[in-house]
């Protein structure tokens, strides 16, 4: 019987493991970027300026202008590379931006009014606020499909003259009611840790923080012996909470 020799040659092999090492390293570099805290310029427009984002995932997100000649609201599916503009029925200018998923979002526009989606942005239905301040909504956020909170206000010239709002919904944003507090000044944001305990920080001349422990039905004021404006705050983990904001002197700082 003739044996018959198959000789493999390596350069076939060669090349798959170079194809195979190529696309290894195209997919393991951007995650070491990452990894190591390195940031990258995705999108810029001028002029104007972003009121609010919210991703939803690692692709699909949002991002609304606050500007009355350029107000908008924009969504991307690429991680935020390009964006398309979507339907805006209002040019009050929009200031921020919330999504319960995919489908169910909300704006806030600079008269403290409501835009609310149901179709991912497709169409925006427009909410009157009953609490008219005609001052911008700066944040949204839901403990759960029902339960959401949205905080809005701004200075106005003349100290002690505020216009500020808490509002909160129990059926998913079909309505909101005011919450009154009993203190002066604006909230630029705010966090809970669940349902009952809440945080938030008012731009104040006395800097106050105000807490819950009932869902908003009553409040406390917390004094930290500080003069920072907190423009921003989140629930960390059971019982701590990160802020960060800054001084008059244009100090940076950063509260846990």
């Amino acid at each position: 019987m003739k044996h018959i020799k198959f000789k493999l040659s390596h350069r076939p092999l060669g090349i798959l493991f170079l194809f195979l090492a190529t696309i290894l390293l195209i997919i393991i570099a951007p995650l070491q970027l990452h990894a190591q805290g390195i940031w990258e310029l995705v999108y810029e427009q001028s002029p104007g300026m972003i009121g609010g984002l919210f991703f939803v995932d690692d692709f699909e997100g949002w991002h609304v202008r606050w500007s009355t000649t350029l107000a908008g609201i924009y969504h991307t599916i690429d991680g935020g590379y390009f964006w398309v503009q979507q339907p805006d029925p209002t040019t009050e200018g929009n200031t921020a931006v919330y999504f319960l998923d995919n489908l169910r979002g909300f704006v806030g526009t600079a008269e403290a009014n409501i835009l609310r989606t149901m179709n991912g942005g497709e169409t925006w239905v427009y909410f009157n606020n009953p609490y008219p301040d005609y001052t911008p909504l700066r944040a949204f956020d839901f403990l759960d499909d029902t339960l959401g909170y949205a905080v809005g206000g701004s200075i106005v010239m003349g100290y002690p003259n505020y216009n500020y709002y808490i509002l909160k919904t129990v059926n998913g944003g079909e309505s909101w009611d005011r919450i009154e507090h009993g203190f002066e000044g604006v909230p630029y944001d705010f966090a809970f840790a669940n349902h009952d305990t809440g945080i938030v920080p008012l731009w104040e001349f006395d800097y106050p923080i105000l807490r819950t422990f009932d869902g908003g039905e009553t409040w406390e004021f917390i004094n930290i012996n500080d003069s920072t404006i907190f423009y921003s705050i989140e629930h960390l983990y059971e019982g701590v909470f990160v802020a960060c904001g800054k001084k008059w002197s244009a100090q940076i700082t950063l509260w846990l």
